[in-house]
């Protein structure tokens, strides 16, 4: 993942606080698998996702219920 697009997940997560915390899976070529719990929590809604998947690819974001 770029830095740009480190960058702008940043932002967009900063720009909808809320309850839900944000986790990463990220999969290497190997596939093998590192997760990742985001400092930012963050108002799930169906447009943050939508932003989510335009920042990493359309495959990318899914809700998860608690």
């Amino acid at each position: 993942m770029s830095e740009d697009a480190l960058d702008r997940l940043e932002d967009l997560f900063c720009a909808a606080p809320g309850p839900c915390q944000v986790v990463f899976e990220l999969c290497s070529p190997d596939g093998s698998m590192a997760v990742l719990h985001a400092q930012q929590r963050v108002k799930a809604t169906p447009e943050l996702l939508e932003a989510v998947r335009e920042i990493c690819g359309h495959p990318a974001g899914r809700m998860v219920p608690e």
